[in-house]
């Protein structure tokens, strides 16, 4: 697969059996770790239908991931016992 660049891509959907065995023996966040430290560009996306962005964010004051939403992820890193994008 490919992105409009024309690079090549990977995707993981945590619905996928695959992607749950990734993520509950680690493996994921090992690729998403070495992704970032060879400079790769990452993004990841939430499930769902976009209802907030034209609206602005006055419909929901909690704050928190937008449903159907697109987000850059601009690093990763380990603090402790924490995984922060």
């Amino acid at each position: 697969m490919t992105d409009l660049t024309g690079c090549p891509t990977s995707s993981f959907k945590f619905s996928d059996q695959k992607v749950k065995n990734l993520v509950d023996s680690g493996k994921l966040w090992d690729l998403v770790m070495h992704f970032d430290q060879e400079g790769f560009l990452l993004a990841g996306g939430t499930p769902g239908e976009d209802m907030w962005t034209e609206k602005g964010a006055e419909g929901d004051s909690q704050g928190g991931l937008v449903p159907g939403h697109a987000y850059s992820i601009i690093q990763a890193k380990e603090a402790k016992t924490h995984k922060l994008l």
